[in-house]
């Protein structure tokens, strides 16, 4: 009897050691609870590591999407998993676009792990929008995957409207553009590179002007462009969606726009004549002037309407030298300047 049982039971050891091989065999290759499948830890795919998300963008404890802000002060990202072992390359990963274009960040590690810091100071009044890129890595190797875009407004400093020659370092009082630069940045459609720099001499890029011109009008709705150098998140989305279904500007082709190429003296004039002639201005009929400058020669066909009627008055003006300069970079002071005496020659 005892023998019998002794059988038994080493039958049934036997029986356990099979089933326990089996289970040995179906877990060893990962496929199940064993590492990169199903359940495992090793990618977190499945049911290990969470993934990581953005989980709040705040400054001063308040959401930033949407929000007013003043110009200075620390964004806090707050992420679902720790970000300290890579700050410093992710910090490249952080964007900030605004008014002026690119804006220079960098992020520091934060005060708790899942926290990165982005300090900014003397945002010019705007709008602005801050990409978290999708390649942004936690400790764990984790990726967002997709661009996280907070878009908000800073509100500049207080000293906005106070004369542009003791704001800016760079505009004279008796500079010859200090009376437009004063009057763009009263009207809101311009503001300086920093809180105390306005970059006269700068280049303006063709999104800037267009963007200044859509201010103008007051910023009115419009869809996106079908350019494809326009985003949809860019600073300058809206004002070239206005101007192109409007028919005021034309890309540089036909699926290109073209935003940070500097923007040349007959550009200008044909994207203002352009936006004249949808305010009821412009030449009708038969018409003639001369343009009376030994380079007129140089206009280009399509400018050339344009000029006689911005010329005619008073809008752009010859340079030194008695040139009209047709395809010379217009400068920031330069637009100004132009924008001041095309809104005075369209209210006349």
């Amino acid at each position: 009897m005892k023998k019998k049982i002794l059988a038994m039971v080493s039958v049934f050891a036997l029986l356990l050691a099979l089933l326990a091989g089996t289970s040995l065999a179906a877990g060893g290759n990962g496929s199940g609870g064993g590492k990169g499948g199903g359940g495992g830890t090793g990618d977190g795919s499945g049911g290990g590591v969470s993934p990581l998300e953005v989980a709040s963008v705040q400054v001063d404890g308040v959401d930033l999407e949407g929000a007013t802000v003043s110009g200075s002060g620390t964004v806090v990202i707050t992420f679902s998993r720790g970000m300290t072992d890579n700050v410093a390359a992710n910090s490249e990963k952080i964007t900030l676009s605004g008014p002026n274009g690119a804006v220079a960040v960098e992020a520091v590690a934060g005060s708790e792990k899942h926290e990165m810091d982005l300090v900014v100071s003397d945002l010019p009044a705007g709008d602005y929008i801050l990409t978290i890129g999708a390649d942004i890595m936690a400790n764990n190797g984790n990726t967002l995957g997709t661009d996280y875009v907070v878009r908000f407004t800073a509100a500049g400093s207080d000293s906005g409207s106070s004369a542009v020659s003791e704001r800016f370092t760079d505009v004279a009082s008796d500079a010859w553009y200090c009376a437009s630069v004063q009057w763009a940045v009263d009207e809101g459609i311009v503001n300086g590179v920093d809180e105390d720099t306005f970059d006269p001499d700068g280049a303006a890029t063709r999104a800037m002007v267009v963007t200044m011109l859509w201010r103008l009008a007051g910023e009115p709705a419009a869809a996106g462009s079908d350019f494809a150098d326009v985003t949809g998140d860019a600073w300058y989305a809206g004002a070239v969606g206005w101007a192109a279904s409007g028919g005021v500007v034309n890309g540089m082709s036909a699926n290109t726009f073209a935003p940070d190429a500097e923007v040349t003296r007959e550009q200008l004039a044909a994207i203002l004549y352009r936006y004249a002639q949808t305010q009821g201005e412009g030449f009708t009929g038969a018409w003639a002037f001369p343009l009376n400058y030994s380079d007129a020669a140089e206009v280009s066909d399509w400018a050339y309407e344009p000029l006689c009627w911005m010329t005619m008055n008073g809008v752009i003006q010859g340079m030194d030298g008695g040139v009209l300069a047709p395809g010379a970079n217009a400068t920031r002071a330069q637009i100004t300047a132009m924008f001041m005496r095309f809104t005075e020659a369209i209210a006349k």
